[in-house]
């Protein structure tokens, strides 16, 4: 109805940066558990523990979102970095019984007298069970203070939390149920005949060289250790630096325009629209749009000296590169308060910056007094 206007719905939208998100996160997620099987066939070198591998990591991932969907929570990205987070754990799961079984299986074949397969499987699943047990609540007890998080933080990471424990108590329930069932039905004397992968004993026969020298100077092996330890904090602490967030790599950006008080509009909007073709100009930014000051009930409390620019990057462009040219444009005007965020940083921002009260009053103006 509105002739001579053409509507352009792609230069911000946040969602499509959430769909990319979750989207990345599955890919990780399958990749992870396609290059799981393949480390555990070639470690293991037998289809059939390899078998009870893969059925057992993918069942504790799935009850542990069946076990979210229960609790009425939405995949998100938080949600999906906790069961990547997670995955080692589950792994570990999954092999450690399989292993001693395998182990046990071989030794009880080489005895005068072997005992029944079912007494083997029940004692190898029983000698890891306190260990398994033990390692997943002392996990649990780890995560628990994330729970009580206060503000912004615990709102962020309550659900990696969440879903971490349950995908590792998943893993639990599993290791000490269908795990020791899918040896007894799978793993049998000729199983247990078969040698070992030969990286498998070139890593054990490497090993054994390295553990009689440590075995003999433990202090040094402490030391060692001690030494690694403190120079690994020392540079976790001064070099790596901190931060809240990590750097979402967004494709829509705000840029703040901050100007000198009692900026007409027109002085505004020619400062704009030179802003916009510098970037226009770089390449890989899509589109941009922009807004001076605000309209009579709009939410923000500015001035015509304020200016937001949208800013959309092409997906097919270079993150880094095209940020770095960005970046360039917006330092180029001198005299200006500016800042370059994505959307999801400006936001928080607000939150933490912004006042606690019902009704707050701001006073602005040439002459505060």
């Amino acid at each position: 109805a509105l002739e001579g206007v053409t509507v352009d719905s792609t230069i911000f939208r946040p969602a499509t940066f959430i769909q990319l998100s979750i989207d990345h996160l599955t890919e990780a997620l399958w990749l992870g558990c396609l290059l799981v099987v393949m480390v555990l066939a070639l470690f293991l070198g037998d289809w059939r523990t390899t078998l009870i591998s893969v059925v057992a990591i993918p069942l504790s991932l799935a009850v542990a979102l069946l076990l979210l969907r229960w609790r009425g929570e939405t995949i998100n990205t938080m949600i999906l970095a906790g069961l990547i987070i997670a995955l080692g754990e589950v792994v570990d799961d999954a092999i450690i019984d399989v292993e001693n079984v395998l182990r046990r299986l071989r030794q009880n074949a080489a005895l005068a007298q072997p005992r029944s397969r079912f007494a083997v499987v029940l004692g190898a699943s029983l000698e890891v069970r306190s260990a398994v047990v033990y390692a997943s609540v002392i996990i649990v007890l780890v995560f628990l203070p994330v729970f009580f998080l206060p503000g912004l933080a615990g709102t962020f990471f309550k659900p990696l939390a969440l879903s971490y424990i349950l995908a590792i108590s998943a893993s639990l329930g599993v290791a000490l149920t269908l795990t020791p069932a899918l040896c007894l039905l799978l793993l049998d004397v000729r199983t247990a005949g078969r040698r070992e992968m030969w990286l498998t004993r070139r890593l054990k026969t490497s090993y054994g060289r390295w553990l009689p020298a440590f075995a003999r100077r433990p202090g040094a092996a402490v030391f060692t250790l001690a030494a690694a330890f403190s120079l690994t904090a020392w540079v976790w602490h001064y070099r790596l630096g901190e931060e809240f967030l990590p750097n979402f790599k967004e494709r829509d950006f705000l840029m703040h325009w901050l100007e000198k008080p009692n900026t007409s509009v027109e002085a505004s909007r020619r400062a704009t629209q030179a802003a916009a073709q510098d970037l226009l100009r770089v390449p890989g930014v899509r589109n941009q749009g922009a807004h001076i000051g605000r309209a009579e009930v709009a939410d923000e409390v500015v001035g015509p000296d304020f200016t937001e620019l949208w800013i959309s990057i092409d997906p097919k462009a270079d993150y880094e590169t095209t940020i770095a040219r960005v970046q360039a444009v917006v330092d180029g005007y001198p005299g200006l308060i500016r800042d370059l965020l994505t959307f999801l940083r400006e936001r928080i921002k607000e939150v933490l910056t912004g006042a606690g009260a019902s009704v707050v009053v701001r006073v602005f103006g040439p002459d505060l007094e």
